[in-house]
């Protein structure tokens, strides 16, 4: 079960999925590929003319390439370094401490834009000078609303962008509205059958008012830490998932054979959809958590 999916990144230490996640700030871990990842060598010496280069042009490579993460394994005096760096804020533990090339390491991991952000807000003027250089001219369609916000306020120059494009650019919103205009179109075959009684307004109304509970549900159902959580994630996504075509069968009498294998082949594909995407979830899942000598 890894077709397209690309993750490979870290192989050699074992990772607490969850913290992956919600470090590279995906909904999902099949949302992951190995293009958002950078992985970094314990940097130590940070303060150092050479490595605070290299950081400045790592940190402009990673926000141009939209990386969610950078990846430092690192045993306990490099770890110390970067907490005198970013006051313990910003780093976050990925997994266990474990043992590799001869030490006890543990996985770190750090978002690119969080750090950003938590420079611009210190406003020390060592960490604007950095952003500064790091940063200068850089389109703000690589930053969230957010972050862009406040780069902006740190005196930063980047190309502006509108609010309403940067919004329309970002992968959470090119999801959300894809959902939606499948929503929108999917009721539009409906005028055609004219053995439907209901009204198409309605079901238009409940294939767009279900699309974003739906799209929540699957995510709370596969991604949520509380049993009761992810329960109410299961009837949200079965409920919206009917919703429609409950409305379209109860609304209808003696559909035709086409429009029965049609509806039926929608409820396949979604189906197997979401049953890709969860077993993808696993697949991920399985690679982080697996000892090197174990990887698939």
């Amino acid at each position: 079960m890894n077709l397209l999916i690309d993750v490979s990144f870290g192989e050699n230490y074992v990772f607490t999925p969850d913290a992956v996640r919600e470090a590279a700030g995906v909904d999902r871990l099949s949302d992951l590929r190995n293009r958002h990842i950078r992985e970094l060598p314990a940097v130590e010496n940070l303060h150092t003319p050479a490595i605070r280069n290299a950081l400045i042009y790592i940190l402009r490579d990673s926000v141009r390439k939209r990386e969610k993460l950078w990846l430092l394994p690192m045993a306990a005096e490099a770890y110390a370094e970067w907490v005198d760096w970013l006051d313990g804020e910003v780093i976050e533990k990925l997994g266990p401490e474990q043992e590799a090339q001869g030490q006890i390491i543990a996985p770190y991991g750090i978002s690119p834009l969080k750090l950003v952000s938590f420079l611009a807000n210190r406003k020390n003027p060592d960490d604007l000078d950095f952003l500064r250089k790091s940063l200068h001219d850089i389109d703000g369609l690589h930053l969230t609303a957010g972050v862009y916000r406040q780069v902006v306020n740190a005196g930063v120059r980047v190309i502006e962008r509108s609010k309403f494009v940067r919004v329309a650019t970002t992968p959470k919103f090119i999801a959300y509205a894809v959902v939606l205009i499948y929503s929108a179109l999917r009721a539009l075959p409906v005028t055609f059958v004219k053995e439907f009684e209901g009204s198409l307004a309605v079901l238009w109304a409940i294939d767009l008012g279900t699309a974003i509970p739906y799209t929540w549900g699957i995510i709370t159902m596969v991604t949520a830490k509380r049993l009761w959580l992810r329960l109410v994630g299961i009837v949200v996504t079965v409920v919206t998932f009917i919703a429609p075509y409950l409305y379209f069968g109860s609304h209808g009498n003696n559909y035709p054979l086409h429009v029965i294998a049609i509806v039926t082949v929608l409820i396949l594909v979604t189906f197997g959809w979401e049953t890709y995407r969860v077993k993808a979830d696993k697949y991920v899942e399985t690679v982080l958590t697996s000892p090197p000598d174990l990887m698939i």
